[in-house]
């Protein structure tokens, strides 16, 4: 019960110091262009849904739409910024319990919560993108509770009604709300279902979740197709291209040097603080504690983390435009929660009687273990003090 207690008010501490982060960057600057086109197409007279009429986005999806316009009306259009926030901020929130929720079904120690907790806390896009006037911060949370649902879906069995109609309804809602709402769900539906392979009753599953999943997608799909065919801008490719937008002009193309290209996409921007780097060091630790179900936790990082990235990045190439870092921003909470999971399950192995082995390769990764935690967290202390 202690460290029940413990745990949740290391969270809370955490969780209270990225508040003040986000609070504190979005009073240090003001509405910035993108903002100010999404709070110009807000403010005003409803815009019925289906009309398919542009809300701030290149797409006519109205998630963002629906949840900000109350609040515009109330605090807007006079650029009352705090105002405008306190929808982002409630979704903030809301990402902050699917997190720990995530950590209850998967850490078994208090340490993959700190991991995870203290990158999405201390991550400078997730920072900005939170409080920002457009959907991609709200798309963090989403893709959260995407991937905690559908774990549910694929390994629970005995689900009521009610709980299988309100996991149908989050995943259509979550479709609906913006464009890449289809891959946030489809990603780790993908990933349920390469994790579930091996488990016996394989079928018996499948055909349960392929039943429930029929009716998600006939009811979620024709909408999807519906607003996702709209071009309230009429922008086009041949639009882009008269424009001299290219599609790496604010990332390297990955032909010029993949791993420049994968270091800055994945690590850089979605860990978003260099102190916390050394994070990354249970890559390769990892090769050397034999926890369970590795695969299984490198295949999240493969298809919930990386396929994402990969489908946007082609999305971008087909209709020419630039692939910017805000489209995949939601990809960061989740990468948050697979390095969570790594330190988490190292540790665990070390601290289980039961299942620890003290083997050559063992010991390799509880020195590595033990030198990059101890290295990190004094270069890290280093940086808040020298701040302070």
């Amino acid at each position: 019960m202690i460290k029940k207690y413990l745990r949740l008010f290391i969270i809370v501490l955490i969780c209270l110091v990225a508040v003040y982060l986000r609070f504190r960057h979005l009073a240090g600057r003001e509405l910035w262009n993108d903002e100010l086109f999404q709070l110009s197409q807000t403010a005003g007279a409803f815009k019925p849904i289906w009309s398919r009429a542009t809300y701030g986005d290149m797409t006519c999806f109205p998630g963002d739409y629906l949840i900000t316009y109350p609040f515009v009306k109330i605090f807007g259009p006079d650029k009352k910024k705090w105002g405008m926030a306190i929808p982002h901020f409630l979704m903030t929130l809301l990402g902050f319990y699917f997190l720990y929720r995530l950590g209850q079904r998967h850490f078994k120690t208090i340490w993959g919560y700190v991991v995870a907790f203290s990158v999405v806390c201390m991550n400078q896009y997730l920072i900005f993108h939170s409080l920002e006037l457009r959907p991609y911060g709200v798309l963090c949370t989403l893709a959260l509770a995407a991937f905690y649902y559908t774990d549910i879906l694929w390994r629970e069995r005995n689900l009521t009604i009610g709980q299988k109609c309100w996991i149908g309804s989050v995943l259509i809602g979550i479709i609906w709300f913006h464009a890449f709402g289809i891959i946030i769900v489809l990603c780790p539906l993908f990933y349920g279902l390469l994790t579930q392979r091996t488990n016996p009753e394989f079928k018996s599953i499948f055909k349960d979740v392929f039943k429930f999943l029929l009716i998600v997608f006939l009811v979620a799909i024709p909408v999807w197709l519906w607003f996702i065919s709209a071009n309230p801008l009429k922008f086009t490719r041949e639009t882009y291209l008269s424009m001299g937008i290219n599609t790496f002009t604010y990332i390297a193309n990955p032909l010029d040097g993949f791993w420049k290209f994968f270091n800055r996409t994945v690590f850089y921007h979605l860990i978003g603080f260099k102190q916390l780097y050394f994070l990354l060091g249970i890559l390769v630790i990892s090769i050397f504690v034999p926890f369970k179900e590795k695969a299984r936790k490198f295949g999240f990082f493969l298809t919930v983390v990386l396929l994402p990235i990969a489908i946007i990045l082609s999305a971008d190439l087909i209709n020419g435009y630039w692939f910017l870092i805000r489209q995949y921003i939601y990809t960061a909470p989740l990468f948050a929660f697979f390095l969570g999971w790594l330190w988490d399950s190292a540790i665990h192995y070390y601290l289980d009687k039961s299942s620890r082995k003290f083997t050559p390769r063992s010991v390799i990764g509880l020195v590595l273990l033990m030198i990059c935690a101890t290295a990190g967290t004094i270069g890290l202390a280093l940086h808040i003090f020298s701040r302070a």
